[in-house]
C-alpha cells in the first residue's frame, strides 16, 4: 500500500480511496495499533460519505466500534455499534452481523458495569443466532454471557453458559474460542470446588494455549492452577 503514489490515489474514485484508508485501518488494528487504526478509519469516513452503499457503512461502523472498544472508549464504541446495527437491520440476510454487533454493545455495557443490560443483550444475540442457525456467533454469545454471569457472582449460571457454548458443533473448528471457553469453564469449576472436572478443562485449555503460543492465556491458566 505504501508504494501507491498519492497522486494516483487521488485520481481514483471515492470507493477505491475509501478502501485504501479502511484496509490500512484494519491492518493497523490487526497489529494492535488501535489509535493508528482509528486515525485511518476517520480518514476513510470522509470518503465513505460519497459511497452510496448501506452495507459498507454498516461494516465501517462495526469495525470502528470494535477499535474504540479495544481502547476502552465505550461510549464512542456503543454509538458506532448502534449505527452499524441500524444498517445491518435494513439489509437482508445479515443475522450474523446483527448478532455480533449486539455482542459488541453488550461487551461495552459489561465494561461500564451495566451487567443486567449486558446480560439481556447477550441473550438477544444468542437467540437471534440460534433462530438463524448460525453456530459461531451463538457459541461466542454463550462464552460472553458466561463471563457476564461470572462477574455478577452467578457461578452456576456461568458454568451452564460455558457448557452450552461448548455443546455447539461449529462448522469450522475455532481453537481460540474453544481454548478461552475451556479456561473460563475451569475457573468456575474450581470456584464450585469441582477440582477434578476443573483440572480436565484446565489441561485441555493449556494444550490449546501452547499450540496457539498464546502467552497471555498460558499465564492465566498458570494463575488459576496455582490458586
Amino acid at each position: 500500500m505504501k508504494q501507491i503514489d498519492i497522486e494516483e490515489k487521488q485520481k481514483t474514485d471515492d470507493m477505491i480511496q475509501y478502501y485504501y484508508f479502511f484496509f490500512n485501518g484494519m491492518y493497523e488494528f490487526y497489529k494492535n495499533r488501535f489509535s493508528d487504526a482509528i486515525n485511518y478509519y476517520h480518514i476513510a469516513e470522509t470518503r465513505l460519505r460519497n459511497v452510496p452503499d448501506e452495507l459498507e457503512r454498516a461494516e465501517f461502523n462495526y469495525q470502528l466500534a470494535i477499535a474504540y472498544y479495544k481502547i476502552a472508549q465505550n461510549h464512542f464504541s456503543i454509538n458506532h455499534a448502534k449505527k452499524a446495527l441500524e444498517s445491518f437491520k435494513s439489509a437482508d440476510l445479515q443475522e450474523s452481523r446483527i448478532a455480533t454487533t449486539l455482542m459488541v454493545i453488550a461487551s461495552n455495557k459489561m465494561d461500564l458495569n451495566q451487567l443486567e443490560q449486558a446480560e439481556s443483550t447477550y441473550k438477544d444475540a444468542i437467540n437471534l443466532a440460534a433462530k438463524s442457525n448460525i453456530d459461531l456467533p451463538q457459541a461466542l454469545g454463550y462464552f460472553n454471557l458466561g463471563i457476564c454471569y461470572d462477574r455478577q457472582g452467578k457461578v452456576q449460571q456461568a458454568l451452564d453458559s460455558f457448557q452450552n457454548g461448548l455443546s455447539i458443533e461449529l462448522k469450522k473448528p475455532h481453537k481460540t474460542l474453544h481454548m478461552r471457553t475451556k479456561y473460563m469453564l475451569a475457573r468456575v469449576l474450581f470456584q464450585l470446588d469441582k477440582k477434578a472436572e476443573g483440572l480436565e478443562s484446565y489441561n485441555e485449555s493449556l494444550i490449546l494455549a501452547n499450540e496457539l503460543s498464546d502467552n497471555a492465556y498460558i499465564a492465566k491458566l498458570n494463575i488459576i492452577h496455582s490458586i
